[in-house]
Parts: structure tokens; C-alpha cells; sequence
């Protein structure tokens, strides 16, 4: 039963990764970037952070590489890992797209089940092997 459920966990992440991943991108490339050079330069470099950040998630879920838990140690617990998605989740609200919309209620959930699972069950700390492999 629990590695069903760390299995379930690491793909719900993945898609969280990949689901903030495609709407950063849809947005970054979708802009106008018109009017002041500072506004567009914000833009871009919150748009590129976040970009970075889906990333992480989606390179250390799907792909079970350990060098980005040594930088973000909270995605090793569920609780953390569910704060991160949320975080995400927050942050892809304000692209002010349609998909954003959709993939910010997608990773709310995941981020609210995973804390939820974190909070009631206990709290280990666990590694991702390769989702794909």
C-alpha cells in the first residue's frame, strides 16, 4: 500500500511539473511584451523562474535525479512537496491564461492531498526512482 501510494505521489508531481512547465511556456511565448521595458523585463525574468522551478519538480519526479533534492530538500517529504506544488500553484494564477487556470486547480489539489497524506499518515522522507524507467 505504501509504495502505491509514493508511486501515486511521484506522479501526481510529475504532472504538476509538467502541467506548470507547458503554461509557463504557452504564456512566455503567447505575450505581447508591450509597453514599458521594465514591466516586459518582470515579465520574462518571473516567467524564466518559474520555468526553472517546474523543472526541478519535473526533472526530479519524472526523471529521479537526485542532484535537485540536494538543492530543495523539502521535496523529499510529502509535506514539503505538496508546499512547493502550492507554491507552483500560486504562482502559475497569474499568467492570465485559460490552461494556467486549469493546471493551477490540477496542482492545488495534488499540493492539498499530498499535505493532507503528510499530515494524517506519517511524514518519511523518500527518493524518487525514475518514473519512466
Amino acid at each position: 500500500m505504501a509504495k502505491s501510494v509514493v508511486k501515486v505521489h511521484q506522479f501526481g508531481l510529475a504532472v504538476c511539473g509538467l502541467l506548470c512547465t507547458i503554461a509557463a511556456v504557452w504564456s512566455f511565448v503567447n505575450d505581447s511584451y508591450h509597453g514599458s521595458l521594465q514591466g516586459s523585463v518582470t515579465r520574462i525574468s518571473m516567467r524564466v523562474y518559474q520555468i526553472a522551478l517546474s523543472l526541478v519538480l519535473l526533472s526530479t519526479t519524472a526523471l529521479g535525479m537526485k542532484q535537485p533534492l540536494k538543492w530543495f530538500g523539502l521535496l523529499e517529504s510529502y509535506i514539503g512537496s505538496g508546499l512547493y506544488v502550492i507554491f507552483l500553484a500560486f504562482f502559475t494564477l497569474g499568467l492570465g491564461n485559460d490552461f494556467g487556470m486549469y493546471a493551477n486547480v490540477t496542482m492545488l489539489v495534488v499540493g492539498i492531498l499530498s499535505i493532507c497524506y503528510g499530515l494524517v499518515f506519517k511524514d518519511e522522507r523518500h527518493n524518487y526512482p525514475p518514473l519512466l524507467a
